[in-house]
């Protein structure tokens, strides 16, 4: 340290404080502006312009490596507005140099929705693929092991527990995934396999396997699953939603 403190030259590094606070206050005798003493040859008649020109040079000078930057993007310019002008042109024909487009680029890609998708499902061992269509009112009861596929279609106030599979058959292609409808209670466990309907005010057991589609407001369970009779069944309201009111009797 205290050699670098010996080889310090003041003189090698000039201030231009002065010059750059003072140069564009006028002067309390005179009340003219001061002088800039270190304005650029050829003065432009903008006071801001030549102090920013006159700044520019001598930093070139001091600096070489700079030199081609200054002398592009100010010395070779007439004006404070040119030189804007010419900036703002080489950032719009170059794409992604402005903020804005980086910005856009990162979280506006499919490589994003696919990357935060991938850290969802190891953290949380959930696997909802980025092309499923989700309802509201959705509720993941404990929300581990669930499994929605990309064509699955999920209705509002579902209620859906854990290890709960919406997925494909693995003989089909295109769309090849369930379609929940509204107020659906799907059970620990189940597993909705193929392009299959569960009607509005369905409730699927826990554990059923279900390849089959299911009408609005039946009751399946079992592997394969299959509704229960309707004497059996519980009697509800044509309202009441068993994804909302979370009721899990399967039959009385």
């Amino acid at each position: 340290m205290a050699a670098c403190v010996d080889k310090w030259q003041p003189a090698a590094y000039p201030c231009r404080l002065r010059e750059k606070f003072y140069c564009l206050l006028p002067d309390c005798t005179t009340d003219r502006p001061v002088a800039v003493a270190t304005a650029a040859s050829g003065s432009t008649g903008d006071r801001v312009w030549d102090v920013l020109r006159a700044e520019a040079q001598a930093d070139a000078d001091d600096e070489p490596l700079l030199r081609k930057f200054y002398q592009d993007l100010v010395l070779s310019r007439p004006s404070l507005e040119a030189a804007l002008a010419s900036m703002l042109a080489a950032k719009l024909c170059i794409p992604g140099a402005l903020p804005q487009d980086q910005l856009r680029d990162l979280l506006a890609g499919a490589a994003p929705a696919l990357l935060l998708q991938s850290r969802a499902s190891e953290v949380f061992g959930v696997d909802v693929h980025p092309g499923a269509r989700i309802g509201c009112g959705i509720l993941l009861d404990h929300a581990t092991g669930v499994v929605i596929g990309e064509t699955a279609v999920v209705g509002d106030d579902v209620s859906i527990l854990h290890g709960v599979t919406l997925g494909g058959t693995g003989k089909e292609s295109g769309d090849r995934h369930p379609k929940v409808g509204d107020g659906v209670l799907i059970g620990a466990g189940a597993s909705v396999l193929g392009n299959v309907h569960i009607g509005d005010r369905a409730k699927i057991g826990a554990g059923a396997v279900v390849l089959r589609d299911v009408t609005d407001g039946t009751t399946a369970v079992g592997n394969p699953a299959k509704p229960i009779i309707k004497k059996a069944a519980p009697q509800r309201r044509p309202e009441e939603l068993p994804g909302v009111t979370m009721e899990q009797r399967w039959s009385d």
